[in-house]
Formats: structure tokens, sequence, C-alpha cells
């Protein structure tokens, strides 16, 4: 059974079988006089070998038509030919073209008339959105991501999930970037593909924590398919949504576009400039002849003693040390003046006015007709430059982004096409974890790391058709992202014990000033991490009837995730011996393997799609099988009464603690799953102008294999001052370095593990929705869906929030060390109402609006603590609804939910009946209305079960594009246009303050509705607390 298992997948050369770019054309072809059908009419698309002819019904079909515009010819003897132009042919979709051919003597007579538009497609069957080049130039947006969030069901989370409170909340923004959601379904509950091919591995790392794979080429794009609601069955792994780019293919005429949008340097943030001497409390305190009185809470000026301190030969204000009473070197009476021992040269080199760094965005696409070999080939390449400023000081000056992409279009033949598709992109991104709250990294921009992301795909593909009914596409591809997290140019390392001074966390602070919250030094970050596939895919098109369309694929993908190194350092040391934390460093190859069928039943009273998938996944690799004692790193051979020298090796050679022990510890193969999905979809066209659809699925996904493999081993900074240490002496004394054995139960030990076989995640999705077409003059949309969410295994929250605890061999007794680890059995669900309306007009007023009222709920069935007797037998803790952390078993809001999203737009277009200067000139509006984020107040007299009792006042944002069309002849056409973000400078608020360690902040938010600009030191936050001001870009479009 394997080996035929195995057969059908090399045979069939197939992998991830995802969606193409082919839809079809089909329809009636009558006579105008009586109404009859027309037996053997020639139809035939125009510039393409594609066509078909009526059959005894006069019924047509033609498949494999690549998305785009066409015309199409109806031909008949004795008739006058007709031509309908500019016909809309949607990817994986049917249009229903029917025609009526009048009779005529005249031989070549032609009517063309032109093609409607559809406004509704009867056999989508779930929530759609095709979003081309037309549907962008309408919105108020430069590129590609921005016009994807103002989409129908997804929403851009301007509050990172990877938080260190786990919720998100304003002012948490953990250690990822803003993210964006469909449906309620995180961001990697969602597929992404380009041209059907899967650009995003198995794994997940800090460059998950935001969309910035969205930052793509947005000439290069044809279209992008937004599936939001149920999808077919030919989506595989995906719990909520699928995002399909489909790029540019070359064509038989010389094209070419180019777009430069720029912005000004500028403060992009709201509040003070973090380095203002006037408004930031460091300055001043650190101000010589500038005094702090607590009773007044003013600074006032007077005189200042200062002493010279012999070792650092600078003079130190008294100011600084109340208990000095040694003799006074200098008496200052004049103005106040920044003290050069706070201001020293090192911290004047970490201080950045990121308010000088401007925006660009530089995007160019050709092609045309390859110049060489088949004059039929053509060719498509596109290049992309991008630069965006911080909002903020990080380790770069700024973000960058650089990609390029080829396509080539080969047809063999009249049946066989080959397209040849290649992509190379790469992000350069200064990277600091909680990077609202940038107190500590103020004064020290090493502070973070810089991420440096390579993403590679390369994807061959042949289409042929075997007959006019009967068609597959065949298509091997190779996708890789490299993820590299390393040191910055301003990262400073130290010795143990010299310059800085250590806190609990393992901060290293400015040893003459400990008291402040700034860094001199931190933690050093260094991870190269490769992941990828290997796609062959192929899927079968058959349309055995006018009625029936059947598609059969199935797949097989051998993923590729290799952790070459993941380090975290000290700033004592960069030797890889030397680390604080590690991974495993090891290569995996998961197998994943997935069939399905999928029809499409197309009747005049109703459209089904029924469809049914089965996916298989191997982890194919070896995890520990036991895990009775409490940590990995325990050898439990080693014995105390034959180490007398107490060093933690034994006589035998045993290391109580260590690395090593973990590498010996058995491992075996985690178990394989399989799941089924079925898929309905039903479409049902009440009139001509209305239809009502309705989806079922079940939509399984496996949890990212970095979460399977979770594993962290970490040695503390004490122990790691005496590691260090010893190897320097070891070296100068030319002799191996001795082990430095651990003290207490701060010992080196492995402080994330999975201990769980985390199964497939699991959605049930449905939706309702009714479409209506009022005369061409106006569309209405309007859905009902329901997401029902099971055996989630969502990322673990903080510390000590999911952990494991075991059997201590050496005292014989359960050891009370915490591990953290992920488990799975988290529920939720997601509900919600969305209603679409927009208006038809070619020209003038047009009015966009969509307004979704949903719901996002989580709660916890897994457990919080599962404990290991000394047999390695399990027992369970969980939360209950009194819990002090977070309340965990109550079903909950997710961070992202956002009750109320509107967006209304307005876009208007001037007429040729406007003066020259004023024609062709289009004004788009947007605003957008976004509730606030949930947040708990307990008042005296509210339950200790109350949560999420109060919310945090709505977003508004407006913004405005103006766009001005310069027609130049034969030269092209150029289009001038302005955007500005923000149109108003609205000031959202994002965070109440510093809530995590002043417990007024809440409060005083709860009371006044006013966010506290200070933390509990009295440092200045106002420049975290609102969501960004007004922004101005200015851009050129230029088509030639």
């Amino acid at each position: 059974m394997i080996n035929f298992f195995y057969f059908l997948v090399l045979m069939s050369l197939c992998n991830l079988c995802y969606a193409d770019d082919f839809g079809k054309v089909r329809g009636i072809i009558t006579s105008e006089e009586d109404g009859l059908p027309l037996v053997g009419v020639n139809i035939s698309i125009l510039n393409t070998n594609l066509g078909s002819v009526t059959d005894v019904n006069g019924n047509y079909t033609i498949l494999k038509i690549p998305s785009g515009k066409y015309s199409i010819k109806y031909d008949y003897i004795g008739r006058a030919t007709k031509i309908i132009e500019d016909i809309n042919i949607g990817a994986s979709l049917s249009t229903n073209l029917d025609a009526s051919l009048k009779e005529s003597v005249i031989e070549g007579e032609e009517i063309i008339v032109s093609g409607k538009r559809k406004i509704i497609q009867d056999d989508i069957t779930s929530s759609t959105v095709y979003m081309g080049a037309d549907e962008m130039s309408k919105l108020p947006v430069a590129d590609i991501r921005d016009a994807m969030m103002l989409q129908p069901g997804v929403f851009f989370d301007p509050i990172p999930v990877l938080s260190s409170g786990g919720r998100g909340h304003a002012g948490e923004s953990g250690s990822g970037e803003a993210r964006y959601t469909i449906r309620g379904g995180d961001q990697e509950e969602i597929l992404w593909m380009i041209d059907g091919s899967r650009t995003q591995s198995l794994t997940i790392n800090a460059r998950d924590a935001g969309g910035s794979f969205m930052n793509m080429n947005s000439l290069a794009i044809k279209e992008v398919q937004i599936l939001s609601g149920g999808f077919n069955a030919e989506y595989g792994n995906a719990q909520s949504g699928v995002v399909n780019v489909i790029m540019k293919d070359g064509q038989q005429q010389f094209n070419s576009s180019f777009q430069l949008t720029y912005s000004p340097p500028g403060q992009r943030h709201f509040g003070n400039y973090v380095y203002d001497m006037s408004t930031q409390k460091e300055f001043k305190d650190h101000m010589v002849g500038l005094f702090y009185d607590d009773s007044l809470n003013i600074y006032y000026s007077d005189t200042a003693f200062l002493y010279l301190d012999s070792t650092s030969l600078n003079y130190i204000d008294t100011k600084y040390d109340p208990g000095y009473s040694g003799p006074i070197d200098s008496i200052y009476y004049g103005e106040p003046y920044l003290d050069p021992y706070w201001m020293s040269d090192y911290r004047k080199s970490q201080i950045f006015d990121y308010r000088q760094t401007p925006d660009y965005d530089a995007i160019l696409t050709f092609g045309g007709p390859l110049p060489i070999l088949d004059k039929k080939w053509t060719y498509q390449i596109s290049g992309q430059i991008k630069q965006e400023a911080y909002a903020l000081p990080q380790p770069r000056d700024s973000r960058n982004w650089e990609n390029i992409n080829i396509a080539l279009s080969m047809p063999i033949n009249e049946k066989i096409k080959m397209k040849l598709f290649g992509m190379y992109s790469q992000e350069t991104h200064g990277f600091v974890g909680n990077s609202d709250w940038l107190m500590a990294a103020k004064y020290y921009r090493g502070y973070g790391s810089v991420m440096q992301n390579n993403a590679r795909l390369l994807s061959l593909s042949i289409t042929h058709s075997l007959n006019e009914k009967l068609f597959y596409n065949a298509k091997i591809s190779h996708y890789s992202f490299l993820f590299n997290q390393m040191p910055n140019r301003y990262t400073n390392t130290t010795s143990p014990g010299e310059d800085y001074v250590l806190t609990l966390w393992g901060y290293m602070r400015y040893p003459e000033f400990p008291d402040e919250p700034f860094d001199k030094y931190f933690t050093i970050h260094d991870v190269e991490e490769r992941s990828g596939d290997i796609t062959i895919s192929t899927d079968f098109t058959w349309q055995p009837r006018y009625e029936i369309n059947l598609k059969y694929g199935f797949e097989y993908n051998y993923n590729q995730i290799h952790s070459i190194k993941n380090y975290r350092f000290t700033a004592l040391s960069l030797n890889e011996n030397e680390y604080q934390d590690r991974n495993l460093h090891e290569k995996i190859n998961p197998i994943q393997f997935g069939t399905y069928l999928q029809s499409k039943l197309e009747f005049e009273t109703m459209i089904l799609n029924l469809g049914i998938r089965y996916d298989h996944f191997n982890p194919n690799f070896e995890w520990f099988d036991s895990f009775d004692t409490y940590n990995l790193s325990i050898n439990a051979d080693y014995d105390e009464t034959l180490d007398p020298d107490g060093d933690q090796i034994d006589s035998n050679g045993n290391i109580k603690y260590g690395f090593g022990n973990v590498l010996l510890q058995p491992r075996s193969m985690l178990p394989s799953s399989n799941t089924i999905s079925p898929r309905i979809g039903v479409s049902f066209p009440i009139t001509e102008k209305t239809v009502l659809h309705y989806n079922y699925g079940h939509f399984y996904q496996m949890p990212p294999v970095s979460r399977m493999r979770y594993f962290k081993y970490f040695r503390p900074t004490q122990l790691l001052e005496q590691i260090i240490e010893e190897n320097r002496l070891a070296a100068l004394e030319n002799r191996d370095p001795m082990h430095i054995p651990s003290v207490g139960s701060n010992h080196e030990r492995v402080i994330f593990l999975n201990v769980d076989p985390l199964p497939p995640q699991k959605t049930v999705m449905v939706e309702i929705g009714l479409k209506h077409n009022f005369n061409d003059k106006a569309y209405m949309n309007i859905v009902a869906y329901h997401r029902d969410i099971y055996s989630q295994s969502e990322n673990v929250i903080g510390l000590f929030d999911k952990s494991y605890y075991g059997h201590n061999p050496f005292t014989g007794t359960q050891s009370n060390a915490i591990t953290d680890t992920p488990l799975h059995g988290d529920y939720g669900d997601s509900r919600g109402l969305e209603l679409e309306f927009r208006t038809l007009s070619q020209a003038g007023l047009n009015i966009d609006l969509n307004y979704s009222f949903s719901k996002v709920m989580q709660g916890r069935a897994s457990p919080h603590k599962v404990i290991f007797d000394s047999t390695g037998t399990p027992s369970f803790q969980w939360y209950d609804e009194y819990s002090g952390f977070a309340y965990k078993s109550l079903l909950i809001e997710r961070q992202f939910s956002r009750p109320h999203i509107l967006k209304l737009g307005l876009n208007y277009t001037t007429s040729n009946r406007f003066p020259l200067m004023l024609n062709d000139i289009s004004a788009s509006l947007m605003y957008r209305y976004v509730s606030g984020q949930t947040y708990t107040y307990l008042d005296v007299n509210d339950s200790p079960t109350t949560y999420d009792n109060h919310r945090y006042p709505g977003l508004h944002f407006t913004d405005l594009k103006v766009s001005k069309s310069i027609y130049l002849g034969n030269v092209g056409k150029a289009n001038l246009f302005i955007l500005i973000s923000n149109l108003f400078n609205k000031k959202n608020i994002k965070s109440m303050g510093d809530s995590s360690y002043n417990p007024n902040v809440v409060q005083n938010f709860v009371e006044t509705g006013e966010p506290t600009l200070r933390n509990i030191g009295g440092y200045d936050m106002s420049w975290s607390i609102w969501y960004a001001p007004r922004k101005i870009e200015f851009g050129i479009l230029y088509d030639f």
C-alpha cells in the first residue's frame, strides 16, 4: 500500500495543488429571430488559440482561459458575426456569456458590442475579493498591502500579538510588530500563495510577527484573490483565509510602468521627541545647577557643588550622592548645563535623530515579446526598492526592502504552454522587542537586532489541453526563506564584572547611574534558519457535460527546516561556547500529502460546489520520549558521593547538569496525522440581479513546527560570568577550562520544552450571504458567518503560563522548577455580520461602504500545569475562573477582536467636460472607524471573574488621495498623486500609559478617559500613547 502511495505521488508529479489562474466562459447561442439554439457556431477568443463549437443544445464551454480581459467572436454561416469586447475572465470562475445571432445576406458583416462586466458572479459560493489595478486605483493607498487591509473581513491590527502580557494590550508590543487577521483568524492561520505556489514555511520566528511579506511590487501584480469565507477543497493547511497573488505575464506588445513615492522626513509619532531636553526627565535630572523639589514637583536653579573623582577624573555633582561628605573641588553658580559626566561620549554616540529619515518606494515593471528564441514567448520583469523610516529609534536608520520578479511565458504549441517564474526579495530591518516601551533602549542603540531576511521562489508550470473538455496543470516549485537575526553595528560587548551593573532580570545598566531605567548593554541574538519546501503539483480539470465541472488533484510537499544556529548571548561575549540561550540546531524534513476532489454543478437555478479533501502530515523528526525528570539537562546517573571536589562531575564522568545530557536523552518519531475535510458551497440565483449563497466546511492546519519543537536551553548570567572568566584564565594559562558548577536551583537547564505531540488544529466554518445588483447602479452584499475553533495550540503567554514539572532524581521528591511548554486544547469562535455597499458609476461620485459587526473569542481548555511523577505518569492542573493570571478559564475576547469596523470610501473622477487642467482628476477619501480594544478594571463591587468590562475609545482614521492623469501622446501617460494618511491629524489612543508598574493608570483612564503621560518613575511616555500622526506622500506613476 505504501509503495502504491509513492507510485501515485511520483507518477503524477504532484505537490500542493493550489488554485491556478484559469477561468472559463460558457453560454448558449440562439437565433435572434426565434430564440432557438444554434448548433455548430464557432466561438473563438481573439488573440489566443482558444475556442469551441456549440453542441446540439446551443451550449458551449471554453476552459483554460488565463484571467484577464478578452474579446470573444461568434461566427456562423448565414448570420452576422458578433464580437463582444471587454469580457472579464476571473481565475477559478465561470463567466456566463449568452449571445444571439441575426440572419445576414452580407458576407463578412460584423456586429461589435461592448461586454457588460458582470456585477454578481453566480458561481462564487463563499466570500471572495478579487482586487486588481482598477480596484486599487480607487483607494487612498499607494501599495498592495494597504489596499488589502481595506477589504471586508480583513483587519490590520496595529497592536502586535506577541506581547509580554499575552493579550497584546496597548503599550505591550512584545517581540512582534503589527499583524493582520481575516475574520478573526490570526496571521498564522492564513495561507499565502504566489501564482498558486505556497510562499510560507511551516515554522514561525520573529519575522512572522508582522505582515512584512505583503510588501510586494504592486505593478508586478495582476490580481490579488482574498478568500475570507469557506474555500474549496483544493486549499489545505489553512484555517481562516487564503491570499493568492497572481503575477503579470508578458504580453505580445511591449509595456512598461514606473512608480515613485516619497514622504519627507519628520516625527512619525505624537507626543514629545524622545531626546527633547526640555521635556525629558533624565536631561533635567542631570543638569548641573538644576534641582528638583519633591514637595512642589518643580525644578529650580541653585548652586552646584562638585567633587573630582580620582578614578574617572570627572567632576561629579554631589546631588547624585546626598550622603557625600568629602571635599568640594568646584562650585558652580551659573546657568544650568548638561552634565558631561552623565552625557558621556558613549551615551552621546547612542542617540539618533530618527526624524531625519525619509520614506521612498521605487517600483518598475516592463515586458513584452522575448527578443530571442520564439517570438510567441513573452517576459515580464519587475523590481522594487523601498525604504521606510522608523517611528522610534531602532538599531537601523530605516527598514529596507528590495525585490525582483521574472516571468517567462512559453507556448510550446496550441495545446501546451509553459511558464517560468522566479522571485527574490530581501528585507533588512532593525528590531527592538517591546518597541513601544523603548525606555531601556533609549541610550543604547545596540539594544535589539538586525533582521536580514531573504525569500526565493522558483516555479515551472506546464498547462496541457488534452482536448476541449480536459486539461491538466503540472508545476514544480521551490520556496526558500532565510531568516537571519544578528547583532547590529551598534552592538557593544564588555567583560564580566566590568562596565555594567547587573539587574535582577539580566539587564546591564550604566554603572555610574544604576538607578535610572536605561541600559548600557543588552542581550544579543544570533539566529540563522532556512525553511521552505520543494513542490511538484498536478491537477486535472474536466468538463464532462455543460453543467458539470470536475477538478481533481493531489499533493506531496517536502519541507525543509534547518536551524543553522539559534543563540542568545549576554553582552559579555559573542563566543558560541559562551551563549546564554541556545536551540537544538537541527535539520528536519516534515512531509505533507493531500488529495482532493472538487466538483462544480452549474444549473439555471443553483450552482453547487462540492469538495472533499484528505491530508496526511508526517512530522518526520524524532522528539524526546520521557519527561519524568524535571529537566532534560539532568544526568540521573550522576553520583554526588563520587564528586569530592564539588565540580558536579563524578568520578565516572557523569556531569550533573549540561547541554550534552540533553543530546543523550532517548527520542523517537512523532506520530503522523490524517484528516478529512468536507467542503460545501451553494449559490442560488434568485433573479438575474439577486444571488443567495451558503458555505460550510472543515479546515485543518498543523501547529507551527517551531511550536512542535519548542525548546530552549538556558544558563543564568551569574553562572555565565564565571564560565567566561574561567575560559579567559584557561586561555592565558594554556590549559583546558574547568567545569563551573551551577549553584542552587538556578542552574543551567532547559526552560522551554514541548511535552505534547500537538494534533491538527480544526476550524468549522459556515456562512450565508445575499448579493443584489440595483440595476447596475449599485451593489450590495450581506454575509453572516461563524467559525468554530477546536484543538488550538496557542502560543505560550509570558512566563509560567503553561508549564510542566517533573521528578527530582537527586532528592527523590517532586521538583518545583518550571519549564514552559505549549499544550493543545484551546478553543474559540469568531462570528460576525458583514455589509458591503457600493455604487457603480463609471464617472463622477462613487460610494464604497463596508461595515462588519463581529466578535472573536478564545478560551482555555488546555492545562495550566502538567506534572510528571517518577514513572513518567502525568497529572494535570487547570486554571479556574478565579485564577490570578488573566483568568484563563474564562471565555474572553481575543486581542484583535473589534466589534465594529466601518470603512466608508468616496471616489470622485472628473470627466473630459471639465477644463483641461481639471479633467482626469480622481479624489479618493476613506474614513475608517474601529472599535477599541477591551481591557479589565475591577472596581470594589465587581466580581473576581469580571473580565473585559471596559473598552478603549474607538479609532478614527481619514485618508485622502488625489491624482491627476496627464496624457503624453506616443510617449505614455503620467499620473501624479498625493496621499495623506490621517488627514485631520486625529490623536487615536493606543495606550493608557504604563499600566504594568503604575496601579493608578487604569483607574485614572476609567474615571477621566485620559492617558497617563509619565511612567511610575516620572519619565515621559507621551511618544507611546497615540497612533501615527498625519503623513504626506508624493508620487508619480508613469506608463509607457
